[in-house]
């Protein structure tokens, strides 16, 4: 089962750039909403301020280079700090007021106005940094969805009315182990430990269960399908391609940071998949090599 769950991740890792593709798709998109949407927030931050110091006599050019070489001040070689500081009201506020205060004095006067402006464009920052996540977490849905029927296709496909069959039976079923497990806990807080490898252990039960419902049924017997080795077997196969999808997340971001994130919810993403169908993959493979001994005289053994 663990060189065949290895080998359906390996298998499988052409469709990374499927999910990578509506991921990019889903920031683009993203990007263009949030990056007019900065700028408009700022542009108005500008306006406010101009607005509220219309009194005194300032130089506007001055005020537009000040931010921008405020901007340019930051530590870049750590973007998503330097990110972070931009977008912080204590930054902000302080570095207009301190630039005002040396441009026409005291302004403690303008400082309650200055703090709403501020505040004003990050609310609006916020709400298209939302739209941002928004649209790039559908991108990697649908890449998703959409990889995972790919990828089912290839190593265990099956008819739509068994799905629909099998995921009632899984619904139930996980249902059960997650209330079950959640009054455990409240019982016992001490138990999350025990409740944890429960549930891991039992969820592999239940894929078992599932597939064996779809691929297995009246092939082969339940017992060689779902049992204690098999269980720990999926476990074991699971934690593996789990485990080589952070591989491959850590070695690109090795070679840059931003991307590597990127490159590796593509990874991690991929591996949910076929941690999903692993089961599957297995027993319609033990079904069909069973099919075949069948065919020519032979008994089905457990694997």
């Amino acid at each position: 089962m663990i060189k065949r769950g290895i080998k359906n991740y390996f298998i499988s890792l052409k469709y990374v750039f499927t999910i990578l593709g509506t991921l990019a798709l889903g920031v683009v998109f993203g990007l263009s909403i949030l990056i007019p949407g900065v700028i408009s927030a700022f542009s108005d931050l500008y306006e406010d301020i101009v607005k509220v110091v219309s009194s005194t006599d300032i130089d506007v050019d001055a005020l537009r280079t000040f931010v921008l070489s405020s901007v340019r001040a930051l530590d870049w070689s750590n973007p998503i700090e330097a990110v972070k500081t931009i977008f912080s009201q204590k930054w902000l506020t302080a570095e207009l007021g301190g630039f005002l205060d040396a441009l026409v004095g005291d302004t403690s006067q303008f400082e309650a106005q200055i703090l709403s402006a501020v505040q004003t464009c990050l609310d609006a920052i916020f709400g298209y940094v939302v739209a941002f996540g928004v649209l790039t977490l559908l991108g990697l849905i649908g890449g998703f969805y959409f990889t995972k029927w790919l990828v089912r296709r290839g190593i265990a496909k099956r008819k739509f009315r068994m799905f629909i069959a099998v995921t009632f039976v899984e619904t139930i079923l996980s249902a059960t182990l997650i209330a079950g497990t959640l009054w455990l806990a409240a019982v016992w807080w001490k138990s999350v430990f025990i409740t944890t490898v429960a549930m891991i252990l039992l969820g592999g039960a239940i894929s078992l269960v599932g597939a064996y419902i779809v691929h297995g049924r009246g092939k082969i017997g339940f017992k060689k399908i779902v049992n204690v080795k098999n269980i720990l077997l999926l476990t074991v196969t699971n934690a593996i391609v789990f485990l080589l999808s952070l591989a491959f997340t850590v070695a690109a971001m090795f070679i840059n940071i931003a991307a590597g994130v990127f490159i590796g919810m593509a990874f991690v993403a991929l591996a949910f998949i076929v941690i999903g169908l692993n089961a599957e993959a297995y027993v319609k493979g033990l079904a069909e090599e069973c099919e075949t001994k069948a065919e020519s005289g032979e008994t089905c053994g457990a694997e």
